[in-house]
């Protein structure tokens, strides 16, 4: 397959830039600082790593990459600088890389879910390996649903869950749950909403159930 349901809503890249940071002299300090480090000490994973997130905050991920790339190399047992460098190559499209960076993570951490759900979602994409995808997709959504402060990562899982029951699966009523799920989750996309209000759009005999939950996410009142 083309790796289309594995990239994650919003575009699938890694950090957000970070308006408020970046137009602060603390981010320009604090690089300048982490480059220092690393330049005394090539080793110094910390620094390097922290580097490469301001580099992705600042939109600078050739630069980033290239320190997520070193952090790897000098500590092979790091799975989150495989995990980024996963990201990243899946926002360019370039699924294999994208699948072999997500393997090299699971194998370092078997329980990290987030990584697992999008490994999952793209074997689901095969019938050779959609059994074995779809395993890995049904565990990370467990994972999330037994969360009890669901995030982002979760909400992806639970995207990328949803999205295979629509797309692959055909199973509608299943990709409504998981998309309902989704949006309980902080820091949920807007896109998980929006399939799920397609869905919900549908006849009952289209979707195939005749009550469906309610895809409203929750209202967080802030004092």
């Amino acid at each position: 397959g083309e790796g289309g349901v594995m990239k994650p809503p919003g575009g699938g890249g890694s950090s957000p830039e970070n308006p408020h940071l970046s137009s602060t002299g603390l981010a320009r300090r604090a690089k300048e600082a982490w480059e220092d480090v690393v330049a005394v000490d090539a080793t110094h994973e910390e620094a390097r790593y922290n580097l490469a997130l301001l580099l992705l905050e600042l939109g600078d991920r050739d630069e980033a990459e290239r320190h997520f790339a070193e952090v790897r190399v000098s500590n092979p047992s790091n799975a989150m600088a495989p995990y980024q460098l996963a990201l990243l190559t899946a926002a360019r499209g370039e699924w294999e890389n994208t699948a072999a960076y997500l393997y090299e993570v699971v194998s370092l951490e078997p329980t990290f879910a987030d990584a697992r759900a999008r490994l999952g979602a793209m074997r689901a994409e095969s019938p050779l390996t959609r059994d074995d995808g779809l395993a890995l997709l049904e565990a990370s959504v467990c994972a999330a649903v037994e969360c009890e402060e669901p995030g982002q990562n979760e909400a992806t899982t639970l995207f990328l869950f949803g999205k295979v029951m629509e797309t692959i699966v055909g199973d509608f009523p299943c990709a409504v749950l998981a998309y309902s799920k989704a949006v309980q989750c902080e820091g949920f996309d807007i896109e998980a909403l929006s399939r799920c209000g397609y869905l919900l759009s549908l006849s009952d005999a289209d979707l195939g159930i005749a009550d469906a939950p309610s895809p409203r996410p929750p209202v967080h009142r802030h004092l």
